[in-house]
């Protein structure tokens, strides 16, 4: 039988300590542990909706008494309640840590080019019959923010059946689907043969479409070679050869727009790298082909702006950072378009390349991503 955790109340009531086994220990206030108690009274026992709101939670609740009892801690507070929280769940939502500031959520693993495009590669039937795979394949998306398929049906619309093993299509002005090939009159510069420099998709968008997946039916063409960035990476390398710039950019928004196919005007304006309130990164924006005029940043920093928005791109540039790979019939790569750039080399007149494009949300995924993890548990 392991070692039980140990408590010990703070002496005005306002917060308890627990000793885990192991040396570890969490503080816990009064009003956090009333506000996340785990009773019928306190949480629906079927759907594990919370009861209370901010009201319910009386100013300057005090702690009056704290056991354990097996896998449970038992809180009693001055103003009569009674609650319990699992254990297990107590200590992996503690909040009490010393462990500093990280620009990286908790989660999420950063890459340069040394990732190895094949590491992260499965088969479309193994992904699409064994949930094991499938959550191996879905934990890349989630960690890394890219992972590919092959054996995908080169056929059209393939990519809508990857989606549904674990969420929705987002819709967009672009269709469920879109081609990403060349076109006489490209309402996208996308649907040329031209190179495309590493960028996120759809910065226009409030929210952007956070996970999008590009899927081969047909290269014949030469050149063309897909990459990949990851664009958290790059903030970690500009904050660190220059955090001045990296500060601009995360401070002030600038606008991006999209408005050429006629029937859409489409405009956000957000920062193109975007820092929580607690020192984390949330998204990268980069995208020149969308990047409007500059009206939001003081005309004095106006000159620095630039400087640090050309030492940003230039890094995206660095083939240290970049991952390369050519597509083929079949094959299918998807990323959080949140934080993964992708770009491609330009490729030749002779031959096709067509690539068909679909857009999802990364939250269906991370949910499919714990009922298996669940499953798995169990």
């Amino acid at each position: 039988m392991s070692p039980a955790p140990t408590l010990q109340p703070g002496i005005d009531g306002s917060f308890i300590t627990v000793f885990w086994p192991g040396g570890r220990s969490s503080r816990y206030h009064a009003v956090w542990l009333r506000d996340h108690g785990q009773d019928a009274a306190s949480r629906d026992p079927g759907n594990g909706q919370k009861k209370l709101s901010a009201t319910d939670l009386p100013s300057g609740l005090c702690i009056r008494g704290a056991t354990l009892n097996g896998s449970r801690l038992k809180v009693s507070f001055d103003d009569g309640s009674l609650t319990w929280l699992d254990l297990d769940w107590l200590r992996r939502h503690a909040y009490d840590r010393t462990d500093g500031e990280t620009l990286i959520p908790k989660g999420r693993k950063t890459w340069a080019g040394d990732l190895d495009a094949d590491g992260v590669m499965e088969s479309f039937p193994r992904v699409a019959d064994d949930p094991a795979v499938l959550e191996k394949w879905l934990r890349w998306v989630d960690t890394l923010g890219f992972a590919r398929l092959r054996d995908v049906p080169a056929v059209p619309g393939a990519v809508l059946d990857v989606i549904a093993l674990f969420g929705f299509v987002r819709e967009t002005n672009y269709g469920r689907l879109f081609e990403v090939r060349s076109e006489p009159d490209p309402v996208n510069l996308a649907y040329t043969r031209m190179g495309l420099d590493p960028h996120t998709d759809n910065p226009y968008r409030d929210p952007v479409p956070t996970l999008q997946f590009l899927h081969c039916l047909e290269n014949s063409a030469g050149g063309g070679e897909s990459n990949v960035v990851d664009g958290f990476r790059v903030a970690e390398i500009l904050r660190r050869e220059d955090p001045a710039r990296f500060a601009l950019l995360s401070r002030y928004n600038v606008t991006f727009r999209y408005c050429g196919d006629g029937r859409s005007d489409l405009t956000a304006h957000r920062p193109m790298l975007e820092v929580s309130p607690d020192g984390q990164l949330v998204q990268v924006r980069i995208n020149s082909r969308s990047f409007q005029s500059l009206t939001g940043v003081p005309y004095d920093l106006v000159p620095d702006f630039y400087a640090a928005y050309r030492h940003l791109e230039e890094i995206t540039r660095r083939p240290e950072v970049s991952v390369t790979f050519r597509m083929e019939p079949g094959e299918l790569f998807v990323v959080d378009n949140t934080r993964v750039l992708h770009g491609r080399g330009g490729f030749t007149k002779t031959g096709l390349r067509w690539l068909q494009g679909a857009y999802a949300d990364i939250d269906g995924l991370r949910s499919t991503l714990a009922l298996l993890g669940r499953r798995h548990a169990a």
